[in-house]
């Protein structure tokens, strides 16, 4: 991947906008996220994290913000009081995190990473629910592994979806990844 693809794609995953467009996150090198009112322009909190931010999320609500740096640490914030709420632990092999996807109810969030793997996690305990691989496509130069691009859940919530570098879509039965 060319150096200015990487930092478009890198610069997509580190801001962005909440639901009702009223907020802003940003973030960067330096390990600090900053939230903003986009209605006025004025910065509203921090949160810190020791290492470079990879990736912000927020629910669908608009309560939550998830933060993540590139040494695999991952927290979701109260954006009301500027609280840490939970703390989720990755695991030495997903420590950089390629898509994100809150459920409906903000209750569970999906996480993608390179090498495959999707998980579930539960928000508020931040344990995780469960755990699926992308299938590897052997086709001629065609590499094995692969990068989850996009992760989301079916309309009823009941199965998550995964898009990935290998050209495949999947989608698996949420219950299936315990």
């Amino acid at each position: 991947m060319n150096r200015d693809r990487s930092s478009q794609i890198d610069a997509l995953f580190r801001r962005s906008l909440s639901a009702d467009g009223q907020l802003a996150a940003t973030a960067g090198g330096d390990g600090r996220v900053v939230l903003w009112s986009s209605q006025t322009g004025e910065q509203i909190r921090e949160f810190e994290h020791p290492d470079r931010i990879v990736i912000t999320k927020f629910d669908r609500a608009d309560e939550r913000l998830l933060t993540a740096d590139d040494q695999g640490h991952a927290y979701l914030w109260d954006l009301d009081s500027g609280d840490k709420l939970t703390t989720l632990e990755l695991g030495r092999h997903q420590r950089v995190i390629t898509a994100a996807r809150f459920s409906d109810d903000g209750t569970r969030l999906l996480l993608g990473f390179p090498g495959r793997h999707v998980r579930l996690w539960d928000t508020t305990t931040g344990q995780r629910l469960g755990s699926w691989s992308t299938a590897n496509r052997k086709k001629g130069w065609i590499p094995q592994g692969s990068t989850v691009y996009a992760v989301a859940f079916n309309d009823r919530e009941d199965s998550v979806i995964a898009e990935s570098s290998n050209g495949l879509g999947q989608m698996w039965p949420a219950a299936s990844g315990r």
